[in-house]
């Protein structure tokens, strides 16, 4: 049903362009903002009322870090030199 409407035309234009694109896009929508959600929280833990001054880069930073860190202290975290070279301005 879809592409029947996607074809209807007025002369040489389509009669329902947007209408075409916005069903067509809306599988691409997410179900849930689970993962966003999880990030503020994560944001929220990192910035708080002592640490407001962060700078984006410094927040993306300590995200990036966190995210490789998952359960280990930091005795244990083996650093890849990989990741250093394509983020040095993190490091």
């Amino acid at each position: 049903m879809i592409l029947e409407i996607s074809n209807v035309k007025i002369g040489d234009s389509l009669k329902f362009p947007n209408l075409t694109k916005f069903v067509l896009q809306v599988p691409c929508l997410p179900h849930s903002s689970a993962a966003v959600g999880g990030l503020f929280s994560q944001l929220n833990l990192i910035k708080t009322q002592f640490r407001n001054k962060l700078k984006t880069k410094t927040m993306e930073g300590l995200l990036y870090t966190k995210s490789f860190m998952e359960n280990k202290t930091c005795y244990d975290f083996i650093l890849n030199k990989n990741v250093t070279k394509k983020n040095s301005c993190l490091f």
